[in-house]
């Protein structure tokens, strides 16, 4: 015999001991076979339609705690700053070079052959003396090269950053505000168009990327366990559950849609309380708007974000390794932009968020299931080292989450027991969901 709300086998007992579930609402194998709504009628059911849009004020969740993502975001597409990197590592080695050959017997000669060289080959608008400071002209060798390198970066870097406009200046004083009000205003555009596409139709992109309605069992017990913990956190109208068959234990919420992964289930081994957590979690995140905010910075960002695609896939994509090198040589800026500005500022703003986020579950009573659900999946999380894991982590460390959701007055073990359960095994897995 199995409970109908959350599908544990109840060996004989007249209250289910997971969800505790009375034995009026238990059925055998043989009673669901007779009742009404299997065969063709089951096949024909669909949960209750909602449309699962976030809040007003989850729409400007972008001038909130992603504000600096966005400006980031913004700033790097729309203003030449991979041009900029690009120009000042050229300058950084223009000038470290001519910084180590100045000062010696050879030094003047050298500048004057490089300077040639890079004329016919690589034409700036600076020679090489124009880069270096008189500290590296006098000194020359390791020192020199080193004052050149900083030197030959920021002023080329500087140059490439700030010359579009002066030659705009130039043309007419009126025409760098023109073209900078052009730039933000087509941001703008696009920012907004993108969230007006993820939230239009969000439902195919996530059904293309693998997710599906909740079942007429799981909706029954997910479903109603949604709505009750949105009831609890005073949201009236929630969004759709949407359940993926990934084994890997997943939960997100989109912009009018909250998906959770069967492999989560089955972690939580079916934990009310826990589940509960995360569900509550993920509304906080939707309430917040955090989904409108992300598609937002990707949509201010998309010449960058589609060029940043375009070059790890053909990087990644190949293996050719004289390919590869040319592919970074060409696009390591765009990369660099991405990975060091933008990614580590906008993952900066994720983490206050998470933080945020479990503050609303613990102030909605779910705090607890939460922790539990934390510590039990805390196995998952993998060292960090490194500047994409450390700086670009969009999630806090888990310790640091379980430590702020811990009661005042409680004192919690070093060791938590949850955390350390091993994995459940595929028996025990089939036999919590009454399959055979």
């Amino acid at each position: 015999m199995f409970c109908d709300q959350c599908g544990a086998r109840l060996n004989g007992a007249t209250i289910c001991p997971s969800c505790g579930t009375a034995v009026a609402s238990v059925s055998t194998p043989d009673a669901r076979q007779r009742t009404p709504s299997a065969g063709p009628t089951a096949a024909r059911y669909r949960p209750v339609f909602r449309h699962g849009l976030p809040p007003p004020r989850a729409w400007l969740s972008f001038l909130g705690t992603h504000l600096p993502g966005s400006l980031a975001a913004g700033l790097c597409t729309w203003f030449n700053v991979p041009f900029a990197l690009l120009m000042a590592a050229a300058g950084a080695i223009i000038g470290g070079v001519a910084g180590t050959v100045s000062g010696t017997f050879a030094g003047p000669a050298m500048l004057d052959r490089l300077g040639k060289l890079l004329a016919w080959g690589f034409p700036l608008p600076v020679t090489p003396r124009d880069l270096l400071p008189t500290a590296a002209i006098q000194i020359g060798g390791i020192i020199g090269g080193c004052l050149g390198a900083v030197s030959g970066g920021l002023k080329l870097g500087w140059l490439a950053f700030t010359s579009p406009w002066q030659l705009l200046y130039e043309g007419d004083p009126v025409w760098p505000f023109a073209v900078g009000i052009g730039q933000i205003a087509t941001a703008l555009f696009l920012g907004l168009a993108t969230v007006v596409v993820h939230v239009g139709f969000e439902g195919p992109l996530l059904h293309w990327a693998g997710a599906r309605r909740l079942s007429r069992r799981e909706d029954r017990w997910l479903g109603q366990l949604l709505i009750t913990v949105a009831a609890s956190m005073n949201i009236r109208e929630p969004p759709a559950l949407l359940m993926t068959e990934d084994a890997v234990p997943r939960a997100y919420a989109a912009t009018r849609h909250v998906v959770i992964s069967r492999g989560m289930i089955r972690e939580l081994e079916f934990d009310r309380a826990a589940i509960a957590g995360v569900l509550a979690h993920e509304l906080a995140h939707w309430r917040r708007g955090d989904p409108i905010a992300a598609a937002w910075i990707k949509g201010i960002a998309l010449p960058l974000y589609v060029l940043h695609e375009i070059a790890r896939r053909l990087i990644g994509g190949t293996r050719s390794r004289p390919l590869q090198w040319l592919m970074r040589a060409v696009l390591w800026s765009v990369l660099v932009t991405v990975s060091g500005i933008v990614r580590p500022i906008q993952a900066a703003a994720n983490r206050r968020a998470e933080f945020a986020a479990d503050a609303a579950a613990y102030a909605a009573g779910h705090g607890e299931g939460l922790r539990r659900a934390l510590a039990r999946l805390q196995w998952w999380e993998a060292g960090r080292d490194g500047w994409d894991d450390v700086m670009s982590a969009s999630h806090p460390h888990t310790e640091l989450r379980l430590e702020r959701l811990e009661a005042p007055g409680r004192r919690y073990p070093v060791h938590d027991e949850l955390a350390l359960v091993a994995p459940p095994g595929r028996d025990e897995l089939t036999s919590h969901m009454g399959e055979p």
